[in-house]
């Protein structure tokens, strides 16, 4: 996870990735002033001053919450279909993902979170007027026969297991598939406006550092 700082003297937010032992890469929230922050380290001037670190989640209550809104997004899905009660949530299947997400009963089920585009990202319909993409979810049926919801919220991803609680098949399909996400399977993800694909191609480096 990046460190969070702001260059002084420079109205710009930063993030510190660290690479190796040692080593530490510095990448600006804002394209534009990348310029400024990089000419201000080359001459040695202005300091970082990092943020205070935010109160960490509590993974398993994040997962609980993810697992219900797969739940409903399946239910969202057949429920047109009759005696969808029965094959869709309620199948036994299911049982174990239910207790979790509705009790907290067993194994803290994993859930892997990416970002795959920017927060502030646009699409472009047929309107003409940009739109920021606020939510979108889909369902993954890989090879193997697993099934994973995939729900991504401002432009993270988060994948939870609807059967058992692993997400390794999972990322065995990204290592199939280049990386890509199940919800942009040609690889074109929203970019924020003004973003060229030089810059859209070094938030993805960062962003696959996170």
């Amino acid at each position: 996870m990046p460190v969070l700082g702001r260059f002084e003297d420079i109205d710009a937010d930063l993030a510190a990735f660290r690479i190796n032992a040692g080593e530490v890469v510095l990448a600006v929230t804002e394209m534009s002033a990348a310029p400024m922050v990089s000419a201000a380290l080359s001459n040695g001037l202005g300091g970082l001053f990092i943020h205070e670190e935010p109160p960490r989640l509590d993974q398993r209550l994040f997962s609980r919450l993810i697992a219900k809104i797969a739940l409903e997004l399946i239910a969202l899905r057949v429920c047109h279909v009759p005696g969808w009660e029965e094959f869709g949530i309620d199948h036994p299947q299911f049982d174990p993902i239910r207790a979790y997400a509705r009790f907290g009963q067993g194994p803290t089920w994993p859930v892997l979170s990416r970002r795959i585009y920017d927060e502030e990202a646009t699409t472009l319909p047929a309107s003409g007027d940009p739109q920021q993409t606020i939510y979108e979810t889909d369902f993954l049926l890989t090879p193997s026969g697993e099934g994973y919801a995939v729900i991504c919220l401002f432009g993270v991803e988060h994948t939870i297991n609807l059967v058992t609680p692993s997400v390794e098949g999972y990322r065995t399909w990204m290592k199939d598939n280049a990386g890509r996400s199940p919800l942009y399977p040609d690889g074109k993800y929203p970019q924020r406006r003004g973003w060229t694909n030089d810059d859209e191609a070094d938030f993805r480096d960062g962003a696959e550092r996170d």
